[in-house]
């Protein structure tokens, strides 16, 4: 007789496998117990938070919205070590058509559909199914945390989202699933997949597996385009160097006919089978840290981007030395990213003292680029370090809109652009206001005063003239007096969220970026409203900022203003959005 788990009255989310420390079943509506029966075979004894179990036996369940019961097991067997894991009894979920729109869960950015979830994982286009498959840090039983599954979802067109059960659990032996990074195995090169796996479908995952007696690396494949995953039995091998924190990230190196590994303490690895690892050297540490190649505009070139948590990156090449060694040689010093993230000339002590940011400051962490996306584009995603904001603790944590990069090149220097992908786009609902070809003064507000909007998709531009210092949206205002504001200010080319007059004694902060006023003297802003999280880009994603806010739900003004001087709106649009999620669900299949 096979180990097998029954739950009468639920039902599994996946098929049994007992090396997972972590077992989901999901209650029938209205359902406020199950039965739950247990076998193992080679008469093997089953133990229930440490009473013997023989027989059927009933479990209450919470009573109240989504929750779940925990059941520690453990399988005595008559060698070795019990094997334990727990027993997630799930009540069920919520209609998919109200899930989404409860609360003040954002509306168009991506959110887990319970529990905690924090760094984008595995980010991966499968050609074979046109999907792009993210993955992330998850503990879907509390918006709390606790040890790292990987969640999953996928997206056919970058802007709506279908929920997929989660990917990756704990291992039985201890370890949870930290982060890791996904990519095509065109080749087979790790020699998982068969000859009747087309190479477009040859997704592999790899993850940073940490438990009590340190870390490893592990490796998983799909044997159904992305469904589930299958965890190989075997880990990673390192030689010449062991990383102690990992955070893999790997992409194929065509010029070198490696595999290339960057981790999270600044080691650099390749391998030719992606079972065995050489390691080559070091350079600066940084978590999540991410490795891509990419043109640059009007041009040939092309140059490879170093990111390192998202908090700030290098432009450079991957090089390979006469002994074989390859090194990442940057031709830049520290770029910021993204001005919600953590200030390294601030906060730069941080990155010496432990070696890396553990997302300490700031809202925007974490980014990674989808791996073998289509036409060469670097689509990224980032965590927005967001707890506590859901009222019902249903969930905690969000991902920024999929941005799309691109890498220019002027007097030298060079500036990577981020803005959001055209496709978010197709969200966008009606017009809530327009204007072309207005001019703004200082004391001539007004013009947004009966457009309220928590969710909003803004897009304009602008030329202010000599004497303006700043202009921009005060945005969520309500009668308190609190808002926040988005400002431009044309004499330093700075960009900021001010986050200063939210009358909310925990996100009060300002976060800013500076990039260069256009030679052209029009400045162009783009702006994600979206319940509590607010992303703007000025000047094409020469500069932007990401951050999270809390204001109350009813605050919904937005109102245009200037200080200093006049301001001409060339053309401004506010459009309504649609959910990512719910009904537009059912576009990808």
């Amino acid at each position: 007789m096979s180990d097998f788990i029954h739950v009468n009255g639920a039902s599994p989310v996946k098929e049994y496998d007992p090396g997972d420390a972590y077992v989901q079943f999901v209650a029938e509506p209205g359902r406020d117990s199950v039965t739950v029966s247990f076998g193992a075979e080679d008469g093997a004894v089953i133990k229930v938070g440490g009473e013997e179990k023989n027989a059927p036996f009933t479990v209450g369940l919470k009573k109240d919205g989504f929750g779940y019961t925990e059941v520690p097991v453990e399988i005595c067997r008559k060698k070795g070590e019990p094997a334990r894991f727990f027993l997630e009894i799930l009540r069920p979920a919520p209609d998919p058509r109200t899930l989404y729109s409860a609360g003040n869960r954002p509306r168009f950015h991506y959110t887990p559909p319970y529990g905690y979830m924090n760094d984008p994982n595995g980010l991966t286009y499968c050609p074979a199914t046109g999907e792009y498959h993210i993955f992330y840090q998850s503990f879907p039983y509390s918006a709390s945390g606790g040890k790292k599954h990987w969640g999953h979802a996928v997206s056919r067109d970058l802007a709506s989202y279908r929920e997929l059960p989660t990917a990756l659990y704990p291992d039985s032996d201890g370890y949870a699933m930290w982060s890791g990074t996904g990519f095509i195995d065109r080749g087979n090169d790790a020699g998982l997949y068969g000859a009747e796996t087309p190479p477009g479908s040859r997704i592999v995952l790899v993850y940073y597996m940490y438990g009590d007696d340190g870390v490893k690396a592990g490796l998983s494949h799909t044997p159904d385009g992305g469904k589930t995953w299958v965890k190989a039995k075997r880990t990673l091998r390192f030689v010449g160097a062991y990383p102690g924190h990992i955070d893999p990230k790997i992409l194929r190196v065509e010029k070198i006919g490696k595999w290339v590994m960057v981790c999270a303490t600044g080691e650099l690895f390749t391998s030719t089978d992606l079972w065995e690892w050489t390691f080559n050297g070091s350079d600066t540490p940084g978590e999540c840290p991410d490795l891509f190649e990419i043109g640059v505009e009007g041009s040939r070139e092309k140059k490879y981007v170093r990111t390192y948590g998202g908090s700030f990156y290098r432009v450079g090449d991957l090089c390979e030395d006469g002994d074989g060694r390859v090194a990442f040689v940057p031709e830049t010093g520290d770029l910021t990213l993204n001005g919600g993230c953590l200030n390294r000339d601030r906060d730069g002590e941080i990155l010496g003292r432990f070696g890396w940011f553990s997302g300490k400051t700031g809202s925007f962490y974490a980014s990674q680029h989808f791996s073998d996306a289509p036409d060469g584009r670097i689509v990224s995603v980032s965590w927005l370090i967001e707890k506590g904001l859901d009222a019902t603790g249903t969930w905690a944590g969000a991902l920024t809109a999929p941005t799309e990069h691109k890498l220019l090149k002027k007097d030298g220097r060079y500036c990577l652009l981020s803005y959001p992908v055209e496709e978010l786009s197709a969200l966008r609902g009606g017009v809530l206001f327009a204007c072309d070809g207005k001019t703004v003064l200082p004391d001539g507000g007004g013009i947004l005063d009966c457009v309220p909007a928590s969710v909003a998709d803004i897009e304009g531009t602008f030329a202010p003239d000599g004497g303006v210092e700043e202009f921009g949206f005060r945005l969520a205002a309500g009668e308190d007096g609190g808002y926040i504001a988005v400002r431009y200010r044309p004499r330093e080319g700075t960009l900021t969220a001010d986050l200063s007059q939210s009358r909310d004694g925990k996100y009060k902060e300002s976060f800013s970026m500076k990039g260069e006023f256009p030679e052209s003297g029009e400045v162009s802003l783009r702006v994600l409203l979206d319940s509590f999280i607010l992303e703007c880009f000025a000047n094409g994603g020469a500069s932007s900022v990401s951050a999270v806010f809390s204001r109350p739900a009813d605050c919904r003004g937005i109102a245009f203003y200037t200080v200093g001087g006049s301001v001409r709106i060339g053309r401004l649009r506010i459009y309504g959005m649609r959910s990512a999620f719910c009904a537009d669900q059912d576009k990808i299949t």
